[in-house]
């Protein structure tokens, strides 16, 4: 059976009304391919808990296990600062968001595809994890599953992570390509609410 049909959500209009959003640092790409396991340690997947352990957790990380997620995070960033002179270019204007200030929170839209995440790194530990952790002994902390992928991802010859690149980068394309139809549907959505809306003659002959 088909999807079900996305419901509407905000969307922007013009290139100027969405200015491109912070690239996420090497310890929330890290977070993000630890939270569960750091959840299931706690016991509780309460946010607040969880950000706490992980805070804990972060500084306990060598140089040399950082290494992929600060690679990755330099990416983002790269591809971040085009995306932001490109809206620049489109006539828009960057504001800094006043300290203390909180933006309404959106709701999140479950159609919307997820950007892949981790780089290489993370595809060949998605598919390493589970043999990473029967390997350790009982009680093995969250760092101990980190320290050892990457000090095997370190030791791994270039032919050996080519498959991990190209599956990231095929991932990667995938996902502008489900982007850009997932744009197109919003814009469709638009569209046909707007062509709904009575115009001001309707609201006028059934007055």
């Amino acid at each position: 059976t088909p999807p079900p049909h996305p419901q509407p959500v905000a969307v922007c209009s013009m290139a100027t009304d969405c200015q491109p959003k912070r690239a996420a640092s090497a310890y929330f790409l890290w977070l993000g391919a630890n939270r569960a396991e750091i959840a299931k340690s706690l016991g509780t997947g309460k946010g607040s808990e969880v950000s706490k352990k992980a805070g804990e957790l972060w500084k306990a990380v060598s140089a040399q296990e950082r290494a992929p997620w600060e690679a990755e995070a330099k990416a983002l960033k790269v591809e971040h600062d085009r995306r932001v002179s490109l809206f620049k270019a489109q006539g828009g204007v960057v504001t800094k968001k006043r300290k203390g200030a909180r933006e309404p929170k959106q709701t999140k839209d479950p159609n919307k595809p997820k950007k892949p995440a981790g780089g290489a790194y993370g595809c060949w530990l998605s598919k390493n994890r589970d043999d990473i952790v029967k390997s350790l002994p009982l009680g093995h902390k969250v760092t101990d599953v980190t320290k050892v992928a990457g000090e095997r991802w370190k030791r791994m010859l270039a032919s050996e992570k080519k498959p991990f690149e190209d599956e990231y980068a095929k991932n990667l394309a995938d996902y502008h390509t489900a982007m850009e139809a997932y744009k197109a549907e919003q814009n469709n959505l638009d569209d046909l609410e707007e062509m709904a809306r009575p115009t001001k003659k309707a609201k006028k002959a059934g007055a």
